[in-house]
């Protein structure tokens, strides 16, 4: 028994000592586009969208936002134009957001291009994928993304989210293993 309360206090301290050392991100945010953006296509395929930052001191307006990003809310971004080559290259970073001293980035690593929607020019493109999230004394955190453009009035909106688990959910996956360890000696005795 005492060798089990040892195992379980390891278990905790390796948990809790991982947790501190490592902030990742989580939450989410949002944008409203406040500019406008023109696309380009060649054929059927969206090769690039531009996005015009000309109206205000940034392009975008965080209108919308959840957990580490609260200090983003209310603020203006920047977003850089995307260029969809055959075989795709990374948008490093695609989304800059500043608050004082926190600055967060999103770099675009993978993307999917819907336009079922599109029809005569007047409907809506949905690009969605995965990116990776940066902010300021956090560690960089994986992320996925989708942003809709609405062609009748060209405005866009965008969404980013990320999924860390919870440390007890990793406390109790190490008590599970811990305790299957010992239940598998018991076993062999």
């Amino acid at each position: 028994m005492k060798m089990l309360l040892k195992w379980i206090a390891l278990s905790f301290a390796l948990v809790l000592s991982s947790n501190a050392h490592s902030a990742f991100i989580n939450g989410e945010f949002s944008y409203a586009g406040l500019t406008s953006f023109d696309t380009t296509f060649s054929g059927d395929t969206l090769t690039a969208i531009t996005f015009d930052s000309t109206p205000f001191p940034g392009n975008i307006f965080v209108n919308s936002t959840f957990g580490d990003f609260d200090q983003f809310n209310g603020t203006f971004g920047t977003i850089s134009d995307i260029l969809i080559p055959e075989p795709f290259v990374s948008i490093d970073p695609l989304i800059t957001l500043n608050n004082g001293p926190s600055t967060s980035t999103f770099s675009l690593t993978s993307i999917n291009v819907d336009t079922s929607n599109f029809g005569d020019g007047l409907g809506s493109i949905i690009l969605s994928g995965s990116g990776m999230l940066s902010l300021t004394n956090h560690e960089n955190t994986d992320a996925n993304w989708i942003m809709t453009l609405n062609l009748s009035d060209r405005t866009s909106s965008f969404s980013g989210t990320t999924a860390v688990p919870e440390p007890s959910a990793l406390a109790l996956l190490g008590l599970g293993l811990i305790a299957l360890s010992f239940t598998r000696r018991k076993l062999k005795s």
